[in-house]
């Protein structure tokens, strides 16, 4: 059966931002678009969603009230939902199709100021004049997913018949302000799964998006052993951007079962611990208190990378370090000293190549003391992450572990919440499950991804109907230049193809 993949899951991955449509299209699971030469997003980071919001649980309305676009006829126009999306919405279509520019204090409140902050009010005007000038009037065409009530993934078609795509959130609660928001052309977002006739084909489209390619499909005995059903450099260590952060989810959970934590602990929000997106909780006032389990559900779920940083300090980046070996991890050294999102930022986006040469030439000991000094003391703004456009040493400084060390993390992860009293990993791991499978076949989605220029990793666990487990992960590296995620997600959706027929 043919798997659908859901074009806003894959926003969420590669992140809202607002983009010129002339964008390549160079972006990432986790990632916000890093174009070169266009008008900068938002940031661009491991995993840098500048302006996504929180994974919502979809609000359920029966038969929601809706307003007609002034677009079509009574019996064509397309119905927008009466929700603060869809006024929103609604908003930025007449902005593409009004002649009259957004004026400042418009601009200040029909957006957060996280968006404006990233997103100033000149290169707004500039992209959507741009992106009308030869498209609009446009008109709204309907859906790709259902309307939440905070998000909404419209398709437009301007005068000249190209298709447009706009990802749309706003906030949770009032005033509702925009959030997110993208526009690109449709077909930029092709998502039809590769139809392979073997493992070989894959292997072939999978070589040309990179050039360290790793891969790795299996399917997991009762015993909880992988027995590999494909596999192509499965030992080789990658970069894996924010992936790693399964490795905090598993000691997150051990303290849980050890009874030195609940889940239901708050953890207060501190300023030295913010980093940088994807994600929105460093837009939090300091002071402020989260459970544990929401930040591993931001964590996982947007890869919010300040839920990370509190994460990984309050539980002890020793005790991550060492549970590495307990998830799987033959060579957990690796990642010691494991990095926080925001030293690598600093790292990569503020230090230069001396002081990162530096660095990767100290002890384990001596780099400790450097995170705890100088690069903690360097601040790292948006700013910096402006021109992020390109790989930063991705074979040298990054997080590491092999396609088949991430799929026995995954196992692990999934053999813990089995357990009593841990059953919220299960959930934290699926609330995104990336790409869209058909539930008819698979029953439990477990996810995450990691990326950034020159990275990606995608890994999920997955229960097929007939109760037999899987595991895919997929790692590609380039240190010379960016990857075309899109095609790698295609190719990934191809294996799930596959993977619906092994018998």
């Amino acid at each position: 059966m043919k798997v659908a993949v859901s074009l806003l899951s894959v926003l969420i991955l590669i992140g809202f931002g607002l983009v010129a449509c002339g964008d390549d299209g160079d972006t990432g699971p986790d990632a916000e678009p890093t174009p070169a030469d266009a008008p900068a997003t938002a940031t661009s980071s491991p995993e840098p969603t500048a302006t996504i919001p929180p994974a919502p649980t979809p609000v359920a309305t029966a038969e929601p009230t809706a307003t007609t676009m002034a677009t079509g006829t009574p019996e064509t126009a397309i119905r927008i939902p009466e929700t603060p999306v869809g006024e929103q919405l609604t908003w930025f279509i007449e902005v593409l199709n009004s002649p009259s520019p957004v004026g400042a204090d418009e601009y200040a409140e029909r957006f957060t100021a996280e968006f404006t902050d990233a997103v100033p009010l000149v290169q707004f005007v500039a992209i959507t004049a741009q992106t009308a000038a030869a498209n609009a009037p446009f008109a709204l065409t309907g859906f790709a997913e259902p309307p939440t009530f905070s998000r909404a993934l419209a398709q437009l078609q301007g005068t000249t018949g190209e298709e447009f795509l706009v990802a749309i959130s706003v906030e949770e609660t009032s005033p509702y302000r925009i959030n997110g928001l993208q526009i690109i052309p449709a077909e930029g977002m092709d998502m039809t799964p590769d139809q392979f006739a073997s493992w070989d084909d894959f292997d072939t489209t999978l070589a040309e998006l990179a050039s360290q390619v790793s891969f790795l499909a299996s399917e997991v005995d009762a015993g909880g052993t992988l027995q590999p059903i494909h596999s192509l450099n499965e030992n080789e260590r990658l970069g894996i951007g924010s992936a790693f952060k399964l490795y905090i989810l598993g000691e997150l959970a051990r303290q849980v079962e050890s009874g030195n934590i609940t889940w239901d602990d708050e953890l207060g929000v501190r300023e030295e611990w913010k980093s940088l997106p994807s994600g929105v909780m460093q837009n939090l006032p300091e002071g402020v208190t989260v459970s544990l389990q929401e930040y591993a559900r931001q964590m996982i779920s947007i890869s919010d990378n300040t839920a990370t940083d509190h994460l990984l300090f309050h539980l002890g980046r020793e005790n991550v370090e060492a549970f590495q070996s307990e998830m799987g991890h033959s060579e957990p050294s690796v990642n010691v000293p494991m990095m926080s999102t925001r030293e690598l930022f600093v790292l990569k986006l503020v230090f230069n190549a001396d002081q990162r040469a530096e660095y990767l030439a100290a002890t384990a000991a001596e780099r400790r003391a450097m995170l705890d000094g100088a690069i903690a003391e360097t601040p790292v703004t948006i700013d910096d992450a402006m021109t992020w456009s390109s790989p930063i040493d991705i074979q040298s400084l990054e997080w590491f572990a092999s396609v088949s060390e991430l799929s026995q993390a995954m196992v692990t992860l999934r053999d813990m919440s089995q357990r009593p009293g841990l059953e919220p990993v299960a959930d934290i791991l699926s609330v995104n499950p990336g790409i869209e499978f058909d539930p008819e076949v698979w029953t439990y989605v477990g996810y995450k991804g990691g990326s950034e220029p020159g990275v990606l990793n995608l890994t999920w666990v997955l229960e097929r109907a007939d109760g037999r487990w899987f595991t895919v992960s997929v790692t590609l590296n380039d240190p010379d230049s960016l990857i075309d995620e899109m095609a790698a997600l295609r190719a990934v959706s191809g294996v799930v193809l596959l993977l619906e027929q092994t018998r």
